[in-house]
């Protein structure tokens, strides 16, 4: 499996294999915070409740927030993703023109 640097570096720039990447990364961004915050809610919890110190807490929004600038990285970079789509259909519309 090629990494998107080794395919830049080919020259390759508008080939599906570029925005599957640029789609894996951002998903990978996306869905990895999403996971990394529920588990650390999940384990301080956890340790709450075996101390005896009652149910819980409720997620701080200020522990929430702190995600958002990945949150936004990811949005950006899947935006990217589809404009390397588009830019591939472009690319295929326009080959044999001239």
């Amino acid at each position: 499996m090629l990494s998107l640097g080794a395919v830049f570096l080919r020259g390759r720039f508008f080939v599906p294999a570029t925005a599957r990447l640029i789609d894996a990364i951002a998903l990978v961004l996306a869905f990895g915070t999403i996971v990394v915050l529920g588990l650390d809610t999940f384990g301080r919890n956890g340790v709450l409740a075996a101390l005896g110190q009652g149910e819980g807490e409720p997620l701080h929004p200020a522990t929430f927030w702190s995600y958002a600038p990945v949150w936004f990285a990811a949005l950006a970079i899947g935006v990217l993703g589809v404009a390397f789509r588009r830019g591939l259909r472009l690319q295929r519309d326009t080959e044999g023109l001239v």
